[in-house]
């Protein structure tokens, strides 16, 4: 999300969608299933404050999230057979 975020905004925009990010992370699957594997992941950088939704999505152009950079270095990513966990080590 870093790498394509607008940065001239503070806390830089990322409104890229959901396929980028599940390309990033190397989902795989049906687009269902990446796009759900993708939602969790969301769902667990807000629940740590490294991304805040800035605008909600319509059927026009996904949702645009601010990236919290600077809040999150203490976050961990624990590779599971299930899935990736992030934890928080700080």
């Amino acid at each position: 999300m870093a790498n394509t975020a607008m940065d001239q905004h503070k806390p830089p925009l990322y409104f890229g969608g959901w396929q980028p990010i599940a390309h990033a992370l190397g989902i795989t699957g049906t687009a269902n299933s990446q796009r759900d594997r993708v939602t969790r992941v969301l769902h667990v950088l807000e629940d740590f404050s490294a991304i805040r939704l800035y605008d909600k999505r319509n059927q026009w152009r996904p949702d645009t999230y601010e990236l919290m950079l600077p809040d999150w270095p203490h976050l961990t990513l624990v590779d599971s057979a299930v899935d990736n966990v992030w934890t928080d080590s700080g």
